[in-house]
């Protein structure tokens, strides 16, 4: 009884420096990621450019679909998307949506790799990353944080997960798994005075895109990061050792 208690109250501590000794090569592929996250340039009616990170939700030869801010979006007379090979395309908007505060482009032509979607949804404590493209460098921009707080939509309401990979205020930012599967997109800060962000869920945003006829991959495997399997496992059998990177658990 009193190992098991031990266990217990240690268990928070082995959680945390499991996620200090995870590092983002070991927990996510970078170059894979950023196949499907792209830059987008939308210019407003002065001729000055807004920017936006958007990620491919659906790709084929021929044409790729794009999800993205929406405030940028309907602020702009044009939208130009930089895919992998960094070739700028001009983009047809599909939709707009004010609730999720999302854009889904239409592009030509669009170079990448569509992102897979997570087949589940995470919880609170699960570790999640933003990725984003920088506006002025064509490169990879990746925070680390964890879920807070995960809302089920209602109504109208859409889904949404409160998380701490804080990137920026201005900058949107797609919400990966620690298998690198889409979980989320943040558009706007959720407006609380901590530093968290708030994200449309997953689930939400491919009823979004199933409604538009639009079928991204989903993922037939759970993802477990390495931290979570650890401590699950060591509630079960004791405490895990030291380690890093992720585990799909079928």
């Amino acid at each position: 009884m009193y190992g098991r208690q031990l266990l217990e109250r240690r268990f928070p501590l082995l959680v945390l420096l499991c996620l200090l000794a995870g590092g983002v090569t070991a927990a996510i592929d970078q170059q894979q990621v950023g196949r499907g996250i792209v830059s987008v340039i939308g210019t407003v009616r002065d001729g000055s450019e807004l920017h936006a990170t958007g990620a491919i939700v659906s790709i084929s030869p021929l044409t790729g679909f794009v999800v993205t801010e929406g405030g940028l979006v309907a602020s702009s007379e044009t939208v130009n998307v930089t895919g992998a090979n960094g070739v700028s395309l001009r983009a047809q908007t599909i939709r707009v949506d004010g609730r999720g505060d999302i854009a889904i482009l239409k592009v030509n032509g669009l170079a990448g790799t569509g992102l897979i979607f997570a087949g589940a949804e995470p919880v609170a404590g699960d570790v999640v990353w933003s990725a984003f493209s920088w506006p002025t460098q064509s490169q990879l921009g990746l925070s680390r944080g964890t879920v807070r707080q995960h809302r089920t939509g209602r109504g109208a309401a859409y889904g949404s997960l409160a998380h701490a990979a804080v990137v920026g205020a201005d900058v949107a930012r797609v919400l990966l798994n620690d298998c690198g599967e889409v979980v989320g997109f943040s558009a706007r800060p959720g407006g609380s005075t901590e530093p968290a962000l708030t994200a449309l869920a997953g689930t939400d945003l491919r009823g979004i895109l199933d409604s538009l006829s639009i079928a991204p991959p989903v993922s037939g495997h759970t993802c477990l990061s390495e931290c979570a399997h650890q401590g699950r496992a060591g509630r079960r059998a004791g405490p895990a050792g030291p380690g890093g990177g992720f585990t799909r658990a079928v």
